[in-house]
């Protein structure tokens, strides 16, 4: 049949009014007649290519409408059924779904792919991409669409679908923003920060959970005064006026909560101007001299006091400082830095501008404890390159491998130069084979030898085997470390394999099953079985009797793009030596 649909081609070019053939329901699926649909940001993201997105795709995620017909094995609905459409669809029997968190389903992985399961495109249309996408499997700015009952959800007739319609996006988006992230408790002072779609039910929520003071920010009054008619016991225009009324309202305590529901979030990475200096970074720990008016002495930066000037700026005016008894710091036993602190003038230091040799960095690192490998990468990032390896010299080996596999590749490179033969081999033992081997890659070949000679040779030999492939091949991107059991494990055991700490989500994702040995090379190979197949099967059973054996063999030196539809190794072993591709799936 055919039906006429809003449709994005390319990102930054008007949405374009076009007629496309759409294909009937089959299993599980069912067709809907759109009466209403409701427009969302995310649609306007994904136009402008702030969401990035299969292109090109019929928009709209927010819909109700009547079943027109369903296809075989449909249970959930029936003709003429009045339903609302869900964001994220619910299959029902995912662990996800089964424990409650059907936010999460596995069936949902595609929505900004935009086809059904199976990898099924039932939009089609003109153009060099005839298969078009439909946002978060729905494409509601259609007048018709073939949608999995999954995302359907029946509500009574009589209820009004253009007021329905709402409850598919926006209306749980919000609430749920208070009631279950925000966990607004009764009593509490709670700021929400812009009341459009999202915000005026994080509102509603809010109110629902009890909070006593209910602040809403907006900058145009009509939002505000709906605000108060929604629940809101305050509404200002601005957040500097939120906070000061929070903070009166509580003894200085502030709000409890505040949940931001303001459009785009500016993702610009950030860059500092030439006059300014990273505080926390580049200053903490930084030798100075401090001369008042009974005494001269050195000491370390322990922290600073900063002050606004009319023009915005920000200005040093004390510093905290610890004497340094004979040109060292000490540390007592309890962990604890010795030594008299003192809180001067900034006019009473000198030297805080110049960068010593050797400054110390624990206290940076101190103040990042806890952090990701992935934050402190990008924190670290902006650091000078002197900097930088003062970090390293600090980090232990396995933290600061971590940190280089997050790190972009000239950083890693400068870094690993820096820390000298044994070191820089210490640390690449440490590293995941593949990054460890893209890393000794971007060094001299020279360099490359002689770190790997000294480090240990089983280690060593899985790294030169990784070089030998070019980066643009399937061997490239190979690991040495797959999950490999035996087809007589039991579910159980290769759940609690998986589970382990120490497995990136990529790795953990497959079990490969294989005959003795289990080493690499190992015996061989049998197939696999894939983490969600073990999540739906009793514990008891074998691995070898849930084998998924209908992966396509992919050459080692296969090109990546035929690399991306296959993942089976050709030999009859996992490898030879591991010539497995989880690690294409930890790109």
């Amino acid at each position: 049949m055919k039906t006429k649909a809003a449709v994005v081609y390319e990102t930054g070019k008007p949405i374009e009014l076009v007629e496309l053939d759409l294909d009937g329901p089959r299993e599980g699926e069912v067709l809907i007649r759109y009466t209403h649909a409701g427009l969302c940001h995310s649609d306007v993201h994904i136009s402008h290519g702030d969401l990035e997105a299969r292109l090109p795709m019929v928009l709209g995620h927010e819909g109700a409408g009547i079943i027109e017909e369903v296809g075989p094995g449909v249970t959930r609905v029936k003709v003429g059924d009045h339903v609302v459409c869900s964001f994220i669809p619910s299959c029902g029997i995912c662990r996800w779904c089964s424990t409650g968190q059907q936010a999460i389903c596995d069936m949902g992985a595609t929505i900004l792919e935009g086809y059904l399961p199976g990898g099924r495109f039932p939009f089609t249309g003109p153009g060099p991409e005839k298969n078009y996408g439909a946002m978060c499997m729905l494409g509601t700015f259609s007048q018709y669409a073939t949608i999995h009952q999954g995302s359907v959800v029946k509500v009574d007739d009589d209820l009004p679908l253009d007021k329905a319609v709402l409850v598919g996006c926006g209306v749980p988006t919000g609430w749920g923003s208070a009631v279950n992230a925000a966990n607004v408790r009764p009593g509490e002072t709670v700021i929400v920060v812009g009341v459009g779609g999202i915000g005026i039910n994080a509102v509603q929520g809010a109110r629902f959970a009890g909070a006593k003071n209910l602040i809403a920010v907006d900058p145009l009054e009509n939002k505000r005064e709906k605000a108060m008619e929604l629940g809101a016991t305050h509404a200002v225009a601005s957040a500097g006026e939120a906070i000061a009324l929070a903070q009166s309202m509580t003894n200085g305590n502030g709000a409890d909560k505040t949940i931001i529901t303001t459009g785009l979030v500016n993702m610009r990475r950030f860059e500092r101007r030439a006059s300014e200096t990273m505080v926390i970074a580049e200053l903490f720990e930084r030798n100075i001299v401090v001369k008042t008016p009974e005494e001269t002495f050195d000491a370390a930066v322990e922290d600073l006091a900063i002050e606004q000037e009319r023009n915005r700026d920000w200005f040093i005016v004390k510093v905290f400082a610890r004497r340094e008894s004979g040109g060292t710091r000490s540390i007592s036993h309890l962990g604890s830095r010795r030594g008299e602190t003192v809180l001067v003038d900034i006019d009473e230091v000198t030297g805080l501008h110049l960068e010593a040799e050797g400054q110390s960095a624990a206290k940076l690192l101190e103040s990042y404890e806890g952090l990701k490998p992935a934050d402190l990468a990008e924190l670290i990032h902006d650091l000078s390159p002197k900097r930088r390896a003062e970090v390293a010299a600090e980090l232990d080996n396995e933290r600061l491998a971590d940190l280089l596999e997050e790190l972009p590749e000239d950083d890693q490179v400068e870094i690993l130069r820096g820390l000298g033969g044994e070191r820089a081999a210490d640390v690449l033992e440490t590293m995941q084979p593949d990054d460890a081997a893209d890393l000794l890659s971007e060094l001299s070949p020279e360099n490359a030898e002689e770190l790997l000679l000294l480090m240990e040779p089983d280690e060593a030999a899985d790294l030169r085997r990784l070089l030998t492939y070019d980066e643009d091949t399937a061997g490239g991107l190979m690991t040495t470390e797959p999950v490999i059991l035996g087809p007589e494990a039991t579910i159980a055991e290769a759940l609690a394999v998986v589970r382990r700490v120490e497995l990136s989500s990529a790795l953990a994702a497959t079990v490969y099953v294989c005959g003795s040995p289990l080493e690499t090379p190992t015996g061989k190979f049998l197939g696999v079985v894939h983490i969600q197949r073990l999540l739906r099967e009793p514990p008891h059973a074998s691995i070898g009797s849930i084998l998924d054996t209908d992966l396509e063999p992919l050459s080692p030196l296969a090109p990546l793009g035929r690399s991306r539809a296959c993942s089976r190794p050709t030999t009859s072993s996992v490898c030879r030596w591991s010539t497995t591709m989880a690690g294409s799936w930890a790109r």
